[in-house]
């Protein structure tokens, strides 16, 4: 037991000192702690830092990429600069040159100088007495254009008279456009244009017999085809029927004449009945041209070739030849347009055949005078 005790004496003693050792390695790993957080402070602040200066040595090479660029164009200006200079130079030694010749001259172009001020001076002499004729010249100008305007209203009866017999002068009639005709020329083309809307959006139904449509669309072009034959063969006559009117006024003229040199007539007799008939003529050849605008070849509007026809019939199966009805229809509008200028031109043509043979009562009443002052 004796050995026991001073065993256990003596670890009590060991443990006593181990436990003194443990509570200063524990105070010094408290103390390392807290120097390894601080440590810690210490690196992280130097992170910090040092990300800062990553940050500002990054801008820095970028400024460094920057100003190295700014400074290689900065040479070639420099280099370029240097080229201009050395121009200039060679043009500051020309210049020199030219300088010493330009001071020789001097003298000689001062002198000119004061000559051309004293010109200057007698020229603003000369203007300012031209600006008092000038006034003058104004107040006259006033007083004339006053006077003119009195002249013009004490004229308009004069106006009027000629405005009135411009109106009434038979040349007028000779004009080639006519207003009324053509504005039904402009509805016909309307027309022309809703046949052709219609003939893109016609449409069938089953159940409904179109055959009737059907005919009548083709009888109305054939319908209009004949009418414009007609025209034609109108403006035909018209030609041959002035052609043989002018022949004979023309013979008439001619035999008058011969027989009034057999009657030893004076000359002015003949020259009267000429220019008496010139409105004749006139009119004759106003009629002749405009039937012969009316006969004038041009592409009738016609229905689609057979050929056409055909493919129609295939793309649109059994409705082809109720749809179709929009084709005549097109194509009699379009003749009809045609047939409506034709109508026009030969209405227009009798129109001046009528003023013809209106016309050659002047060439009677033309003689009846000059018989009467003959006699």
């Amino acid at each position: 037991m004796a050995d026991w005790r001073s065993v256990m004496t003596k670890w009590c003693e060991d443990m006593t000192a181990w436990c003194k050792i443990m509570t200063k390695w524990r105070e010094d790993m408290t103390e390392w702690r807290e120097g390894t957080a601080e440590w810690r402070k210490d690196i992280i602040e130097w992170h910090i830092e040092m990300t800062e200066w990553h940050k500002d040595m990054t801008e820095w090479r970028k400024e460094m990429i920057e100003w190295r660029r700014d400074m290689i164009e900065w040479r070639e200006d420099i280099t370029e600069w240097r080229k201009v200079m050395a121009e200039w130079r060679k043009v500051m030694k020309k210049w020199r040159r030219v300088m010493k010749k330009w001071r020789r001259v001097m003298p000689g172009w001062r002198e000119d100088m004061i000559e051309w001020r004293r010109v200057m001076k007698k020229w603003r002499k000369d203007i300012s007495e031209w600006r008092e004729v000038m006034a003058e010249w104004r107040k006259v100008m006033t007083e004339w254009r006053k006077d003119m305007t009195e002249w013009r209203k004490a004229c308009s009866w004069w106006r009027n008279t000629w405005f009135w017999f411009w109106r009434t002068w038979p040349g007028n009639w000779l004009r080639v456009v006519d207003v009324r005709a053509e504005a039904e020329l402009e509805q016909v083309r309307r027309e022309q244009e809703k046949a052709e809307e219609f003939a893109k959006n016609i449409e069938a139904e089953s159940g409904i017999d179109y055959g009737w449509a059907c005919q009548y669309a083709k009888d109305d072009y054939e319908r209009i085809y004949e009418a414009t034959k007609e025209l034609d063969a109108k403006a035909d006559s018209v030609i041959q029927y002035v052609s043989a009117l002018s022949a004979l006024v023309t013979g008439a003229l001619i035999y008058g004449s011969k027989v009034s040199a057999s009657m030893s007539e004076p000359a002015w007799v003949s020259a009267i009945l000429v220019i008496a008939a010139a409105p004749f003529f006139a009119f004759s050849v106003s009629a002749i041209c405009i039937a012969i605008d009316a006969r004038k070849p041009k592409l009738h509007p016609h229905p689609p070739k057979p050929e056409d026809a055909v493919r129609y019939a295939d793309y649109h199966g059994s409705n082809a030849e109720t749809l179709f009805i929009g084709q005549y229809a097109s194509a009699a509008a379009g003749l009809k347009v045609v047939a409506a200028e034709k109508g026009d031109k030969v209405q227009r043509a009798y129109r001046q055949f009528a003023r013809a043979v209106i016309a050659l009562s002047l060439p009677w009443l033309a003689k009846l005078i000059a018989s009467f002052l003959g006699g």
